[in-house]
């Protein structure tokens, strides 16, 4: 028998909360259907599963947004509440049932540092010297004996993802060693530089926040 989630109508993020506590409440093995009419509330929905391994297709007909999978053996209630995406990825939600499942501990895959970059300065004082001093402090991330499992860069510390920083280069070293480099969704339509991002993937402050409970161990730059 099938469990049916109807989130419709819900702003986010009801949406997810009202799914864990339907997952928590169902024994592991059920199939559960959820349905939604908003594509931002079925993108958060996706990235929710995906740290339980699930890779959720969604099917969309007149606005509806449904899909099926299997409920998984333990599923966290306790966590933060979740908050809504601000941007969706290119190609939309199917763009991430495409995508590989992440594994529960995928904030570690790596190492087990997740740095926080929320200025595009290091320390106090002169800009133009801390200007300098960020871009020598990224290009020496990816010399660590393990790289970080993610950069997450917030408030004007997303600039650095912008391709005149000077710093873009030594972050896609980094995502080529592994590294998750992640963009504050809200971070990054403050500044209106969607168009100008050169690196690193635009995540909801709900997957940030997760991250960085899961990481054991994280670095405020």
């Amino acid at each position: 028998m099938v469990r049916t989630v109807d989130c419709k109508g819900m702003p986010c993020p009801l949406p997810i909360i009202t799914l864990r506590r339907t997952m928590a409440e169902c024994e592991a093995g059920v199939e559960m259907e959820v349905l939604l009419d908003s594509e931002l509330s079925a993108h958060n929905v996706q990235r929710y599963l995906a740290d339980y391994g699930i890779a959720l297709e969604l099917h969309e007909e007149a606005g509806v947004y449904a899909g099926r999978f299997i409920n998984p053996a333990a599923v966290d209630v306790e966590g933060a509440i979740p908050e809504c995406a601000t941007v969706l990825p290119e190609g939309g939600v199917q763009a991430i049932a495409d995508a590989s499942p992440r594994p529960k501990n995928a904030s570690a895959a790596v190492g087990d540092t997740l740095v926080v970059v929320d200025s595009d300065t290091l320390g106090r004082g002169s800009d133009e010297l801390g200007g300098l001093l960020m871009k020598g402090m990224v290009a020496t991330l990816a010399e660590w004996e393990r790289a970080p499992s993610h950069v997450v860069l917030m408030n004007s510390g997303v600039r650095l993802a912008v391709g005149q920083s000077g710093t873009v280069e030594a972050l896609r070293q980094l995502e080529q060693s592994g590294t998750a480099v992640w963009l504050c969704g809200t971070c990054v339509d403050y500044f209106n530089i969607s168009n100008e991002v050169g690196v690193g993937e635009v995540r909801n402050m709900y997957d940030i926040s997760r991250a960085i409970s899961l990481a054991p161990r994280v670095v405020r730059l």
